[in-house]
């Protein structure tokens, strides 16, 4: 058999090599895009749930000095600027909150959209059904955690709107009478927090709900028989 460099069958042998190299170029390429889009994805989640904890913080501190300014002694003054400082940290919370969502959305358009274009690159009609499954499973989590966080984002606006208001109300009337006026609007809101707090809860444990099913440590399983 002739196998010089230049013979029919050193050149087969060589192009089937090239082929090769080049598919599994390809294939690492993929694999890294899913990899980086997953984790885009992922940390989108970490993010989010870290502006959702500083803010149920926040809101803590916002019902300690709204109870102090209702207890105040003395001189109104030193309450109020406790008032517009919480009101200043809040506000900038629910904004953050709705940063992170806003970089949840972008995140995770780009990975189910490049998620669809590999399912449909799959050519076996079973594996491609069970990966649309699970693509469809995937969006519908998502869909439900992104929903969980508008709402509290929406709650916690509700709140920092009604702290600006009663700011308003005592900013140039930051008196006895103006504080009993404004008392039934301050012990609302006050009371408001505890579900408000829930509704900042409820949409971490759902981020880390899906964060922990779609996450990539896997976990012993039993063998195929």
């Amino acid at each position: 058999m002739n196998t010089s460099p230049s013979s029919p069958v050193t050149r087969i042998r060589l192009l089937r090599r090239i082929v090769v190299v080049a598919a599994l170029a390809v294939f690492a390429g993929c694999a890294t895009s899913g990899s980086n889009s997953s984790s885009k994805t992922a940390s989108s989640m970490d993010e989010a749930r870290e502006a959702l904890g500083k803010g149920r913080a926040y809101v803590s501190t916002a019902v300690a000095t709204l109870n102090g300014l209702l207890s105040s002694q003395g001189d109104l003054r030193r309450g109020f600027d406790g008032l517009e400082s919480v009101l200043g940290d809040n506000r900038s919370a629910a904004d953050k909150i709705g940063d992170k969502l806003n970089s949840m959305r972008t995140s995770w358009a780009a990975h189910f959209s490049k998620w669809q274009k590999e399912v449909q690159g799959i050519q076996n009609a079973e594996v491609r059904a069970l990966a649309e499954q699970r693509r469809a499973a995937a969006f519908e989590n998502f869909q439900r955690a992104i929903a969980q966080v508008e709402g509290a984002r929406g709650a916690y606006q509700e709140f920092v709107q009604t702290l600006s208001d009663i700011r308003g109300f005592l900013a140039r009337d930051i008196t006895p009478g103006a504080l009993r006026t404004i008392t039934p609007t301050i012990q609302k809101a006050s009371d408001s927090a505890k579900a408000l707090q829930q509704r900042l809860d409820d949409a971490v444990a759902e981020l880390e709900r899906v964060a922990k099913e779609f996450s990539s440590q896997a976990q012993a399983s039993a063998p195929v028989k």
